[in-house]
């Protein structure tokens, strides 16, 4: 997966997944037989977006392998062409992919066709839809695992009732964080009273001043009549 980062006269720029940029001229990029450019617009999309979409040639590409790819996609992925279909995976993720599903002492090549045969069966795999029966069974695992959770929650309850102590010490806690919040509740309280006199005697000192203010106002006021 390339990402172009510049185009010239000359050819383009691209850059890796690791930042590496190199340079390709327009020459390694054109039919041998015509002398075009093998380039072209497209959409790129999601499998699940491109459901009902069609074109005249399509790429499925699979960065990360056919893992991913399961029967009812593979078949969505592979319907929107007119003219022709291309899938493109990744060697390496089927390589490991083989290789995962052999034994380890298993020294064989993985071959081409061991590549192409591991993507048939990713792209063969159809997904098991449930019916009644395995919603039942689910419903019966939900209760039971609820269940044995219950019970388990309860057990140290017990071990405590049977050593003769509370059932749970959750009451202690709390009586214990209260007596700590004291001292940061009074220190709070004193603060909250030292800010309230502080504002008062603000308000206070400011009430005088403008009585003084408007007194000497009406003094001024009677010595020009």
């Amino acid at each position: 997966m390339l990402e172009v980062v510049g185009v010239s006269e000359n050819g383009v720029k691209l850059k890796s997944a690791a930042g590496k940029v190199g340079a390709v001229t327009w020459g390694k990029l054109a039919d041998k037989k015509s002398g075009r450019a093998l380039l072209g617009y497209g959409d790129c999309l999601t499998v699940h977006s491109a459901q009902g979409s069609t074109a005249d040639e399509h790429i499925t590409a699979l960065p990360r392998g056919s893992s991913d790819l399961s029967g009812q996609a593979a078949y969505s992925s592979g319907t929107r062409h007119r003219q022709a279909s291309f899938l493109i995976t990744s060697a390496l993720a089927e390589y490991v992919e083989v290789k995962a599903g052999r034994a380890r002492n298993d020294v064989r090549q993985v071959t081409d066709d061991d590549r192409f045969a591991n993507i048939a069966r990713n792209l063969s795999r159809e997904a098991v839809k449930e019916n009644a029966t395995d919603l039942r069974g689910k419903t019966s695992g939900l209760r039971h695992g609820t269940v044995r959770a219950f019970q388990e929650s309860l057990q140290p309850a017990e071990h405590r009732k049977s050593l003769g102590q509370a059932p749970s010490d959750g009451p202690e806690i709390v009586q214990r964080q209260q007596i700590e919040r004291v001292p940061v509740l009074q220190q709070a309280i004193e603060m909250a009273r030292d800010w309230q006199r502080t504002v008062a005697e603000q308000a206070i000192e400011a009430a005088r001043r403008v009585h003084e203010a408007v007194r000497e106002h009406g003094r001024s006021m009677g010595m020009g009549r």
